[in-house]
């Protein structure tokens, strides 16, 4: 098989949210023997990117207006401060916006406000992910439907960016509260399973529900399976989490229980997994600016002194550089929004960040050129990923600026 080009093509799939290092690193949490197993449950996953899930939100938003026309659209984070939810609002917030709609016909919900809600008007309760819909249900009915049997005329529906057909079945069958989003299936039903004909796919369940016992050696006794959460079987992730309905495999970040090994997830589910990244981030950020000051190129005065503002904005230009929202480079260097506005628009002031907030050609030119710096790492990875060399692969400990 050759691993180069797939994993060249999950890559380019996920849209630089991973890199072939980042790839590789999640194989060796396997037998050499199983790569191919886990190159294919990999390439199943559903990659939620910002820009994605701004489009999916977009869609269902205005589907919800369609259907309640000269209502007043309400859009209310479900569960508590800091939760996915309240991610979604962050970037619902964007999609408002960018509709440009009256605030009468479509705004964010306080939950504090909710009970100057008008008789008449559409709450749609907003999350990332439900996979059996509990969450939400909870959500729901602790703190709306009081307010929803107060006020007859108000109706209540569910947006999340994705959701599996369980959640569906609980919310809309037994609730009456009509979703919206993307809808999947479990990834080992035994009829339209993603990995094909039955004998496949129980194949690659096995697989994966014996690595997932690994990780999670007390799963008879907590909600949490070796195929996910109450064993859903998602196959989902976002930029900025992965639900824990999603096959542990994918997600799990720590050491295998009762061993020193640790397991390497490919998309982190939490968000400390994700600053641990920012700060090997910030050790590379102080070679680039000492590498930058003696490439020839204009406008890079600023990276001769590593400020915390010239650290900050190489590291904001490399994620950017790779495809990443403000508020996932907000979560990896572990500061506020408002730091992330404030590098942005010190970028802006030194032409490296144009007015829309995309990166000039002159800041591509610049990191482009930083990475060049690491082509014996590409070449290295590129060379040993073949399957001649798979025994006796090199692990370098930096690659592209990532560990």
């Amino acid at each position: 098989m050759d691993y180069n080009s797939i994993i060249e093509s999950l890559c380019f799939k996920f849209g630089s949210a991973v890199t072939e290092f980042d790839i590789f690193r999640w194989l060796r949490n396997f037998e050499d023997s199983e790569w191919d197993m886990a190159l294919n449950v990999l390439d199943k996953v559903v990659y939620y990117s910002s820009d994605r899930i701004d489009e999916s939100l977009e869609t269902y938003i205005k589907k919800i207006i369609s259907k309640y026309p000269n209502r007043h659209i309400q859009i209310l984070p479900s569960g508590s401060v800091g939760k996915s939810g309240h991610v979604m609002a962050y970037h619902a917030k964007k999609v408002i916006e960018m509709l440009g709609m009256p605030n009468n016909v479509l705004s964010l919900l306080n939950l504090k406000c909710l009970e100057t809600t008008e008789k008449n008007a559409v709450i749609v309760l907003l999350d990332d992910f439900s996979g059996t819909g509990e969450s939400i249900k909870k959500f729901y009915d602790a703190q709306v439907k009081q307010v929803v049997n107060k006020k007859k005329g108000l109706n209540v529906c569910v947006l999340t960016v994705a959701f599996l057909e369980k959640a569906k079945t609980l919310l809309e069958g037994k609730y009456g509260l009509e979703m919206y989003g993307d809808c999947y299936r479990p990834a080992f039903i035994r009829r339209g399973s993603v990995f094909g004909y039955e004998r496949n796919m129980i194949e690659v369940r096995d697989f994966c529900f014996k690595k997932g016992v690994l990780l999670l050696p007390d799963w008879e006794n907590t909600e949490l399976k070796p195929l996910g959460y109450l064993n859903s079987q998602a196959l989902v992730c976002f930029e900025h989490t992965t639900p824990n309905n999603t096959l542990p495999i994918l997600w799990y970040d720590d050491y295998v229980p009762g061993t020193h090994k640790k397991w390497h997830a490919i998309f982190p589910r939490f968000v400390n997994s994700r600053i641990e990244r920012g700060r090997r981030l910030r050790l590379n950020s102080n070679f680039w600016l000492s590498s930058m000051s003696r490439l020839k190129l204009p406008n890079i005065e600023w990276s001769r002194h590593h400020t915390v503002d010239s650290l900050r904005l190489i590291s904001y230009l490399a994620l950017k550089y790779r495809g990443r929202s403000d508020f996932y480079i907000a979560q990896v260097l572990g500061i506020s929004m408002a730091d992330v506005e404030k590098i942005v628009d010190i970028g802006k002031q030194k032409r490296l960040i144009d007015q829309s907030g995309n990166l000039t050609h002159q800041a591509k030119t610049i990191y482009s050129e930083i990475r060049k710096k690491d082509r014996i790492l590409d070449n290295a990875i590129a060379k040993n990923l073949s399957k001649q060399n798979i025994n006796t692969v090199y692990v370098p400990t930096s690659f592209q600026g990532f560990s």
